[in-house]
């Protein structure tokens, strides 16, 4: 009898370099941020202070949080309402 071996490689494959979606912006000062939170834990207060950051550290106008699912993609709407209303986004926070 001969016994396989079978190795998985958890390495994903190289993706080719994204094509730049929006302009890059000089700097935060007056803009509007958006954050997406997904309520995971710890996710609430770590948004709170990373707006009083944003504000008080790097003049940002506004930050506008939207409420995202926790473990599936975001809807098409909801990046495109953030896209419209905000400068910038934030959409992932290591907890």
């Amino acid at each position: 009898m001969t016994e396989r071996l079978l190795i998985h490689d958890p390495r994903a494959k190289a993706r080719r370099a994204a094509a730049q979606l929006y302009p890059k912006i000089d700097g935060l000062q007056g803009k509007t941020m958006v954050v997406l939170n997904n309520h995971w834990t710890c996710m609430d207060e770590m948004i709170d202070h990373l707006g009083a950051a944003l504000k008080s550290r790097h003049g940002v106008k506004e930050v506008i949080q939207f409420d995202v699912p926790v473990s599936t993609a975001v809807d098409e709407a909801v990046i495109a309402k953030a896209a419209r209303l905000g400068d910038s986004a934030v959409v992932g926070l290591a907890n």
